[in-house]
């Protein structure tokens, strides 16, 4: 079986970050210009792999990463709606500062402790948000044999996601590893399932 090798990028700077407003809803704003340079700096990572296809989030965050990329790497995009951030609830616009333990309390219950059912008041669980998550990967991955791929997603699922999926990726490493923005994953998917081979620089076996 020819693996697949998939590079996981969350997406750059965007308007909502640096207002430190929650936004996990489509469409969520522009990036800004700062994100604009760091989707380039993104783009020449890649200019050795050989990318084949970009998978992107429907936020506008996300989508405007790929195209940047896209327009540097000739790789045509697809939008997938299951690659978007982990729903944020009633919690969806307010200011990080005010509702941020909420929800750090939340998230790490389902990386940590494994309390995939617990949910955000009016938003996703961590099961529903790991089950949409790895069914995107699965698809991937089955039409992508052999073949390079870049997917654009978000630092709350990209986070769950593959540490529930990579046996080699501990869930003590990821917290104390967070995804800044355009930061770069890569991983590879075979028979014996998903391993990631780097995380943000760190070589994992």
């Amino acid at each position: 079986m020819c693996p697949a090798r998939v590079i996981l990028a969350r997406h750059a700077e965007s308007e909502d970050n640096v207002a430190s407003t929650l936004s996990a809803a489509v469409p969520g704003r522009d990036l800004t210009e700062r994100g604009r340079e760091q989707a380039t700096a993104l783009a020449e990572s890649l200019r050795q792999d050989a990318v084949s296809h970009i998978y992107a989030s429907p936020l506008t965050r996300a989508r405007q990463t790929a195209e940047i990329v896209a327009a540097h790497t000739g790789a045509a995009i697809t939008v997938l709606a299951d690659l978007r951030e982990f729903s944020l609830g009633v919690h969806e616009g307010g200011e990080r500062e005010h509702v941020v333990g909420s929800i750090d309390e939340a998230f790490f219950a389902w990386l940590l402790d494994g309390d995939l059912d617990r949910r955000i008041d009016g938003g996703e669980s961590g099961r529903e948000v790991l089950e949409r998550f790895a069914a995107a990967m699965s698809d991937i991955a089955d039409l992508n044999r052999g073949q390079c791929v870049l997917v654009v997603s978000h630092g709350g699922t990209l986070s769950l996601g593959l540490t529930a999926l990579c046996a080699n990726l501990r869930p003590t490493f990821v917290r104390d590893h967070p995804l800044h923005n355009a930061a770069r994953v890569d991983a590879e998917y075979d028979g014996d399932g998903w391993r990631v081979r780097r995380w943000c620089g760190h070589e994992l076996g």
